[in-house]
């Protein structure tokens, strides 16, 4: 049975963009705006709430008392930031990895463990870098919102926010019916949501300095209020380089939409400029 209605936790841009590109009903639950009640019967529950602490204390999950009651599928989105970095040549890491133990991989780890006390079966979707229509490297370049190039050359392990909820809806279709099988490292249920073909930082600069020629996003640009970057920084080296992959997306969706950078940036900002 196909999920049709869902309630997301936070109004998050993987709900937005739910709502507003894929046939399913979306309500959402959050501090600033609500348009859940009752009468609507969500067939699973997506929960895009980041750390939220009050002190010391992680208030995660949040809205448990509108949602204690429903015995459906829940999925809660973390980060790929749970994982090391490497610290000499490519650290590669899947499902089955083991997580990190610096405090920026415990900050995401803490809200997963909040959420699994709560809800056990709950299914930990960990997302690569989120990127998609509005929300994506080239427009916070050129923008000036972005100090991308300052990280060093690292392997940037991406997905655009249309796979991304192409995994939410398969995973919890097989979730609803019972059907799935998505062990990993301390998770009876866990996926890794990133495309097949990340990229390095120095990579996608030189793609960029291409990419920012074409006519068509020189005037993508111009339309939002902005023109393209008049040069890029070279990456500093860096020590050790993380690829991040997934044992789970292809037998759930089998091919992406968008299968690399390349085109989901070409996709994300012709569409954001789009009326």
């Amino acid at each position: 049975m196909a999920i049709q209605r869902i309630l997301c936790l936070g109004r998050s841009f993987t709900g937005t963009y739910l709502s507003r590109e894929f046939p399913v009903e979306v309500r959402f639950l959050s501090r600033d705006t609500t348009d859940f009640d009752s009468n609507f019967e969500p067939d699973m529950i997506l929960d895009t709430v980041p750390s939220v602490q009050e002190g010391d204390q992680i208030l995660n999950p949040l809205y448990r008392t509108a949602t204690d009651h429903l015995e459906i599928p829940y999925i809660h989105v973390s980060s790929t930031s749970v994982y090391p970095a490497s610290t000499h040549g490519i650290l590669e890491v899947d499902e089955a990895s083991a997580s990190g133990t610096t405090d920026k991989c415990m900050r995401r780890l803490r809200v997963e463990e909040a959420v699994l006390q709560h809800r056990p079966e709950a299914l930990i979707l960990r997302s690569g870098g989120l990127y998609g229509p509005g929300r994506s490297l080239p427009h916070f370049l050129a923008s000036g919102k972005s100090r991308f190039f300052e990280r060093g050359n690292e392997i940037i392990s991406r997905i655009h926010v249309h796979d991304l909820c192409r995994i939410i809806l398969a995973a919890a279709a097989k979730m609803q019916a019972s059907e799935d099988h998505f062990p990993g490292f301390n998770r009876k249920r866990l996926i890794n949501g990133v495309d097949p073909n990340p990229s390095s930082v120095e990579e996608t600069r030189q793609y960029l300095e291409q990419f920012y020629t074409l006519p068509e996003i020189r005037k993508a640009l111009e339309k939002q209020g902005f023109a393209a970057p008049e040069s890029l920084p070279l990456p500093p080296d860096v020590p050790g380089q993380r690829k991040v992959c997934s044992r789970y997306t292809e037998q759930l969706i089998g091919r992406f939409r968008f299968p690399d950078f390349k085109s989901g940036f070409m996709d994300s900002m012709l569409r954001a400029s789009q009326p």
